[in-house]
């Protein structure tokens, strides 16, 4: 039930509100449950990680080496 609630009041000063309630866990979720945790953030992180992936310099060669 707490999760839900946190999700409401985020809800009031973002325009875009993703939420995981991951059962059995308190304040430490990470700790608690490092897997759920992971595979959460992992599909919500992917995006952000391809456009970095696209957008960073690559690393300069040098000849001969």
């Amino acid at each position: 039930m707490q999760g839900t609630v946190v999700t409401l009041v985020h809800a009031c000063v973002v325009t875009l509100v993703l939420s995981e309630v991951i059962p059995g866990t308190g304040h430490w979720v990470a700790e608690e449950a490092r897997q759920e945790v992971l595979a959460a953030l992992t599909p919500f992180l992917a995006p952000y990680r391809d456009q970095d992936r696209a957008t960073r310099p690559r690393a300069a060669t040098t000849p001969g080496k």
